[in-house]
């Protein structure tokens, strides 16, 4: 009788441990936003954001490569279009499984500590057959990116498969690290027929649970696809939340696989001309944002290769000047094009590229870290460590000693911290330069350096602060960029 009293005892001490006990729910977020960032929980932040196509590497054991290495080269972000036609063989037909798996590329990016930025179209382009449409679809008799009846209901068949993934994984609610997502790309015709096209993705996309903010990629600076609270003249508003665009800007290479030289860098934001077709001007309550920003670009047929030249053409001085340039002009949400390109294997690449799509890219295409990443990540680790960034206006013009130079001056409205940009005057200028600036804050008036000078040799930039709190510290001024935390 004691054995069985034992044994009793022991069943119910067992049936009290191994009882299910309900899991905890997943603690919810806020996305906001203003005219100058992302706030996340409240907190501001600057998006630092790499291109990566998860069907250009079809080994879901080498994604986690590709997103470490991004985040240890200093992104906090990574962009992906995920394409139709590659998960949809025929009509009513999907298949998220293996190297389609899009629930563990999302799960990676979130263990990795990198947002994300959703792009499922239906269209996206990307140099991708039919721009990620499926074959199928060019059976069907209504027009392709319109209000047709058939494509919406197409469309609407594949973002229902797709969102249901995305979902899963939003910041806002605990699952993930979506943190924005796009409705097409690239869209240039504004008629009815379009009007109404956006507004059915946008409200497809809600009714599907997606509660991030939703933007459009605006193909160059055209004022196409802003809110409605824009109130620009001459801007096409749409059903968004965020106005984005895109821009290559960065030179090309010679026929012989040489570099060309360098263009200027353009002011798409506080320095530049304002107005519809401005850049960020389009759309002033909401943040700057280069939803593609060129960091590298395509091949074509029959060249002699310039993907290495690529690389070199818009290698370390393209990113210090460019990207150092966007950030000068308030571009808080920066998308790099490619940073990852990969391989366009089988029939996936449109006529007008070949198989490789290396891009010259920060990460090359057997996933080997180029010179240009370490730039990225010295840039990145700046941000990172200096949240200040995140909410910069205009500040009073600064006179270098030396014409040669041009300096971007801007201060937080909130904390007094300042930014200093020194660039070439004009920015594609390679000459080497020297040269001190005048700096006043709080602490003082100061001449920069006080003892010697500056130096920007070939095509380069500074990144440069003054009056930052930082670490329990108050620095007055640097004159070499920091790089404290990732």
């Amino acid at each position: 009788m004691r054995f069985l009293a034992v044994a009793l005892a022991l069943l119910m001490s067992v049936g009290s441990v191994t009882a299910p006990v309900a899991a905890e729910p997943a603690a919810r977020h806020q996305i906001g936003f203003d005219k100058y960032s992302l706030t996340l929980d409240g907190r501001r932040q600057v998006i630092w954001s790499g291109e990566f196509h998860p069907y250009r590497l079809p080994s879901p054991d080498l994604w986690l490569d590709v997103l470490q290495k991004m985040k240890a080269t200093g992104y906090n972000a990574v962009s992906v279009y995920f394409d139709w036609g590659y998960h949809s063989p025929a009509p009513g037909v999907y298949d998220f499984t293996g190297v389609r798996d899009m629930d563990r590329l999302l799960d990676l990016a979130a263990r990795v500590g990198l947002y994300v930025i959703a792009r499922p179209g239906p269209y996206i382009n990307a140099e991708a057959t039919g721009g990620g449409f499926p074959g199928w679809l060019s059976t069907q008799a209504g027009r392709a990116r319109s209000d047709a009846p058939d494509y919406l209901a197409a469309a609407d068949e594949w973002l229902t498969r797709i969102d249901r993934i995305i979902a899963r994984h939003q910041y806002t609610d605990g699952g993930g690290s979506v943190i924005l997502y796009q409705i097409e790309n690239e869209l240039s015709a504004t008629g009815t027929s379009q009007q109404n096209y956006v507004a059915h993705l946008h409200d497809k996309v809600r009714a599907d649970g997606i509660d991030v903010p939703v933007f459009h990629n605006d193909k160059g600076r055209n004022g196409i696809w802003v809110p409605a609270s824009s109130g620009v003249p001459g801007t096409v508003p749409g059903k968004v939340d965020l106005y984005a665009f895109d821009g290559y800007p960065g030179g090309s290479c010679h026929t012989d696989g040489t570099p060309g030289s360098p263009n200027a860098a353009p002011d798409w934001g506080l320095y530049g001309p304002g107005g519809a077709k401005g850049g960020a001007s389009a759309s002033p309550n909401t943040p700057g944002f280069a939803a593609e920003f060129g960091g590298g670009w395509f091949d074509y047929w029959g060249s002699n290769g310039t993907y290495p030249c690529t690389a070199v053409r818009e290698g370390p001085g393209y990113e210090r000047v460019f990207y150092g340039t966007n950030l000068a002009n308030g571009l808080t949400i920066q998308n790099f094009y490619m940073t990852y390109g990969g391989t366009s294997w089988g029939w996936l690449p449109a006529p007008v590229v070949y198989t490789s799509y290396d891009y010259g890219a920060a990460i090359d295409e057997a996933r080997q870290l180029r010179p240009k990443a370490l730039t990225m990540k010295e840039m990145g680790y700046l941000i990172a460590t200096v949240p200040q960034l995140s909410t910069m206006d205009r500040a009073a013009a600064v006179t270098p000693s030396s014409a040669a130079v041009k300096v971007y001056h801007n201060a937080n409205p909130d904390t007094g911290t300042q930014l200093y940009v020194p660039t070439h005057s004009p920015s594609n200028a390679t000459t080497d330069d020297t040269f001190t600036f005048p700096l006043s804050t709080p602490d003082g008036s100061f001449t920069v350096p006080q003892a010697g000078t500056l130096r920007l040799n070939g095509q380069d930039a500074k990144l440069l602060l003054a009056d930052l709190d930082l670490a329990g510290q108050h620095l007055v001024y640097s004159t070499s960029e920091i790089m404290a935390a990732a």
